[in-house]
């Protein structure tokens, strides 16, 4: 956009008419420190929909491996290891989701 004269003696009169600003260094400090700590969120929505999907998928994996032990008249080892694999990635996925609570408080 082009300034016109009328812009310049707007922005003159302005200048002119409008008190200074304060020159006190501890008003800023003073003021910044009396306002309350911002709010910020814990997780992204990103990070919220990654957990989520996380779940939902232990989720199904647990059901296909709870009918896989019922289905299969004999337990063999990668039957068993499935449970366990998936406890840990369960405890793993619950302390994902606890330690930044826990650090917060």
């Amino acid at each position: 956009m082009k300034e016109n004269d009328l812009d310049r003696q707007l922005r003159e009169t302005i200048k002119k008419e409008l008190p200074e600003a304060r020159r006190d260094e501890w008003f800023v400090r003073k003021t910044m420190n009396r306002l309350p700590d911002k709010q910020v969120p814990l997780f992204s929505r990103w990070e919220r929909l990654a957990y989520l999907m996380s779940a939902l998928i232990l989720i199904v994996m647990w059901v296909f491996a709870g009918v896989d032990i019922i289905n299969n008249p004999v337990l063999t080892v990668s039957s068993l290891l499935k449970p366990a694999v998936l406890s840990l990635m369960s405890l793993s996925l619950m302390a994902a989701v606890a330690v930044p609570y826990m650090k917060r408080s």
